[in-house]
């Protein structure tokens, strides 16, 4: 499911045999004309254990400098320049160490970024607590609705736990695993998948 904010301000030119616009027609401000709008949640567990997230818009312009930005980060660990780094306590999706989970398939559709707090070793984050949408009085969660990831500096795994009982289920329960900077490209909907694990490898 792609989420995009997409703002345009159209403006229809009648055009002359001259190539220009007639007598009268408006001319299209382009500072008045909104880039397309992808919207981006993170989300990380407070000092509580409870999940805090917050929403923000960003430009296609900002949506491709943070992959770039993430595969360089990944060339230089491949490379061993990048050394031991500690997570920065600023918590966007610019973070090393952030999960990225997106809506659709190939990293399109809304983006999560699941930030580690880097005084953990290890965290578990319940997605069927992470609001992806609400509408006309209905709120849906983001389990079931992961289908392609990128991972950060932290390697882990999808599972379908009872974090309530830290109990996480195997056998035909669903789960997938990745490794630090893997990227995931599809994952199959599935509403059990319910949490997210990060830990530092």
């Amino acid at each position: 499911m792609k989420r995009s904010c997409i703002l345009l301000l159209a403006c229809t030119a009648i055009v002359t045999g001259c190539g220009h616009p007639s007598e009268g027609a408006p001319m299209e401000d382009p500072s008045e004309i909104q880039e397309e709008l992808f919207e981006e949640i993170v989300a990380w567990l407070n000092s509580d254990g409870e999940v805090e997230q917050y929403t923000r818009f960003v430009t296609r312009a900002e949506r491709e400098a943070q992959a770039a930005t993430r595969l360089a980060q990944q060339q230089a660990a491949r490379e061993g320049k990048a050394g031991f780094q500690v997570p920065s306590l600023i918590i966007d999706c610019n973070n090393t160490n952030s999960l990225w989970l997106f809506s659709g398939e190939n990293h399109t559709g809304t983006k999560l970024c699941l930030y580690r707090n880097p005084a953990h070793g290890i965290a578990a984050i319940d997605l069927s607590r992470i609001v992806f949408l609400r509408f006309s009085g209905v709120t849906l969660y983001w389990n079931g609705m992961v289908r392609s990831l990128y991972a950060g500096a932290d390697g882990g795994n999808l599972a379908h736990c009872d974090l309530a009982r830290a109990i996480c289920y195997s056998g035909n329960a669903p789960y997938v695993g990745f490794t630090p900077w893997e990227a995931v490209w599809s994952i199959a909907s599935n509403t059990s998948l319910n949490t997210a694990w990060l830990s530092i490898y």
